[in-house]
């Protein structure tokens, strides 16, 4: 058999083969499937503005300037605002970059100190993937994507800046 001849029937095998694969890409898509739809787990909402801590006289421009400490523990409704789900229960958020900790806090479970990473940063949005385990040994993962402004409030005799989280805030939480 020549080069060329080698050369065909070896991309004939590997042809037929792909076909093979291909028939099977349904199956694995619908195997597949069930495990993407149980990861989207619940979103929670930002219905109002949360200031954060104040960060310092001049404009919030870096994510070490962030201290949000948001109802923690939960308070009844109306003390803090909530991230509430299209059900109006709560998770609400305790977020101190600096130190760097995170916990979520729910009305049926807790995570503190959770591990975090701020995948995006702009002047605009944060993005957090976090994950950690609730005070029974329970995993609990997701997100927050946050809308974020820096606003001056003054009063007494200085003015101060603080982040603050905007409505349409969310935090993913899978279970």
């Amino acid at each position: 058999m020549t080069y060329k001849g080698e050369w065909l029937a070896v991309a004939r095998q590997e042809i037929k083969r792909l076909r093979k694969l291909l028939k099977l890409a349904p199956i694995v898509v619908l195997a597949v499937l069930p495990l993407w739809a149980q990861s989207s787990g619940t979103t929670y909402t930002l219905n109002k503005p949360f200031y954060c801590d104040a960060a310092s006289m001049y404009p919030v421009t870096s994510l070490s300037e962030f201290t949000c400490r948001i109802n923690y523990p939960i308070s009844p409704a109306g003390y803090y605002p909530n991230f509430l789900d299209a059900s109006g229960n709560k998770v609400d958020l305790y977020w101190w970059e600096s130190l760097p900790r995170l916990y979520v806090v729910t009305e049926n479970w807790t995570v503190t100190n959770a591990t975090f990473q701020v995948t995006n940063f702009t002047t605009q949005t944060v993005a957090i993937n976090w994950s950690g385990t609730d005070s029974t040994g329970n995993p609990h993962n997701g997100t927050v994507k946050a809308i974020w402004t820096s606003r001056q409030v003054c009063g007494g005799r200085y003015c101060w800046y603080h982040p603050v989280l905007e409505p349409g805030s969310t935090i993913d939480v899978v279970q």
